[in-house]
């Protein structure tokens, strides 16, 4: 991954915190020549000023519970509102000081039924995973608690670790 520079050029952003540049007269050209991601590209109106998206993922949501009995029952719900056309899709935005969660709500496959802007604050348990039935339905996701984001296919899996590293590290 390229170095991603500041608006005005002074400041590098190192995964971590920003450092400051040493001015040795190439900031301009170092501009011109360092591609930077795809993501950082995104302008959200909600960012703060010297907030950062380090990742970026979308994917449908889920939800989970430990309990065998809730589980059965949340599968074949989801099942059922999955036929119908009902889903929830998300997108996870993490920058260097939040994780934020927006929740789009589809009924009747294309209507918009509500849009939800979770801002996470806390997590007890953050995991990455693989899951394959019958060997062609394959999904990567990535779980906050019982929420669990099955990402879209262009995501890799070192991508989900390495978000799930810098989630656990802004979540402390």
């Amino acid at each position: 991954m390229t170095p991603q520079l500041s608006e005005d050029g002074k400041f590098q952003w190192n995964g971590n915190e920003w450092i400051p540049v040493e001015s040795s007269g190439t900031v301009e050209e170092t501009l011109v020549a360092t591609p930077t991601p795809a993501s950082s590209n995104v302008v959200y109106p909600w960012l703060e000023a010297g907030e950062v998206v380090t990742d970026e993922f979308s994917g449908l949501l889920q939800h989970t519970n430990s309990n065998p009995i809730l589980r059965v029952i949340n599968s074949v719900a989801s099942m059922i509102l999955s036929v119908l056309g009902f889903k929830q899709k998300v997108k996870l935005v993490v920058t260097n000081r939040r994780v934020i969660m927006d929740v789009r709500n589809y009924s009747l496959y294309f209507f918009e039924s509500g849009t939800d802007m979770v801002n996470v604050i806390r997590a007890d348990s953050i995991t990455t995973g693989f899951n394959s039935t019958l060997l062609i339905f394959k999904k990567r996701y990535l779980s906050i608690d019982n929420m669990v984001i099955g990402t879209d296919r262009k995501f890799s899996q070192s991508d989900l670790e390495q978000a799930a590293r810098s989630i656990g590290t802004i979540l402390k």
